[in-house]
């Protein structure tokens, strides 16, 4: 225990590199010691390129959201790339459908298929959204894992993203098979027939990364065109969003931290997790899955993020009587849309 308040201790105080990496390397021997479990001390200091161990940069991976901008991608994920490319996904649009924590960040981006007749509902606004455009990364089948779990996208089969396979064009005219995210209808259902609106923050990352990757200037109009949630300056919207900081900070921000945590020191990889596919099978990393990577981490991870989030929208629509909606803004665009 000495030794471990004494790492703990210094974490808090370092004041140079070599601090940290001499502490990485103490934290890492007493694991190894009490669990038998071998980490890399030297994984923290770089993020996780295309030439690292976890096999060929072979996956195509479409960014529509946050992931479009490099300091999320890069910094945030700890992902670099082989290679990078604008694209459109033919017959998809934009949309916020992926329940995030009301009152703070009411949903994050998802895409869904563009009907043959839009008259299922849709406001006029999301009538006129065009084919949604984003990034195409080629990356490895680790780095597509780890983007699965930090999305939320691995080991459930029901809620969260799911993974799916699609025809992807890059603005060069190559069509590449490409993964991507899609919210799956149970955890959209969460929203109750709301169009939930991304939060300023969210929606400033979307945009700043459609204009860091060069998108076509009629997307990125289409971008700035968008509402964001707004607040509401009442004694109940300050409630419900100091509610939802405290849920997010006792209860999500752990379990992320977790797992960037884990990321650095094991190199986003489990043991054997990018050689066995969604079938079990060894060699098959297709990612035909469409619920990520079935290790046992991963799946506690899905299952307990799903509980919290699913807990953070019961509050929400016990509260919301009391302290108004933390999804949309005003009452009128409540239900103001089906959301597919």
């Amino acid at each position: 225990m000495a030794a471990t308040n004494g790492a703990s201790k210094s974490v808090l105080t370092k004041e140079t590199p070599e601090d940290g990496v001499k502490i990485a390397k103490e934290l890492a021997e007493e694991v190894r010691e009490e669990t038998g479990v071998q980490l890399d001390p030297d994984a923290w200091q770089q993020p996780t390129g295309a030439d690292d161990a976890g096999g060929p940069a072979n996956l195509w991976y479409f960014a529509f959201g946050s992931n479009m901008n490099k300091s999320v991608f890069e910094g945030r994920r700890m992902i670099k790339p082989a290679e990078s490319a604008p694209a459109v996904l033919p017959g998809y649009r934009l949309c916020f459908s992926c329940p995030g924590l009301p009152y703070r960040e009411p949903a994050f981006a998802s895409v869904e298929p563009i009907p043959a007749n839009d008259d299922d509902g849709h406001n006029g606004a999301q009538q006129e959204a065009p084919e949604v455009h984003g990034v195409v990364h080629r990356i490895t089948p680790r780095q597509w894992q780890h983007i699965q779990e930090t999305e939320g996208a691995a080991g459930h089969s029901e809620f969260g993203y799911g993974a799916v396979s699609v025809p992807v064009r890059t603005y060069d005219g190559r069509t590449v098979q490409a993964f991507t995210l899609i919210t799956q209808p149970k955890s959209v259902a969460f929203l109750k027939g709301r169009r939930a609106l991304p939060s300023q923050r969210y929606l400033s990352l979307v945009q700043a990364g459609a204009k860091e990757s060069s998108l076509d200037p009629a997307y990125q109009e289409y971008l700035a065109s968008l509402p964001a949630y707004q607040p509401g300056r009442s004694l109940g919207s300050r409630l419900g969003k100091l509610l939802m900081a405290a849920m997010f900070f006792l209860l999500v921000a752990p379990a992320f931290a977790f797992t960037r945590l884990w990321a650095k020191f094991t190199g986003l990889e489990e043991k054997g997790a990018a050689r066995t596919g969604s079938n079990g099978k060894k060699g098959d990393s297709s990612s035909e899955s469409k619920h990520g990577p079935g290790g046992l981490r991963a799946r506690l991870m899905a299952r307990y993020l799903h509980a919290v989030f699913s807990l953070a929208w019961a509050v929400h629509h016990w509260v919301e009587p009391l302290l108004g909606c933390g999804c949309t803004n005003g009452q009128a665009a409540a239900k103001g849309g089906k959301q597919s």
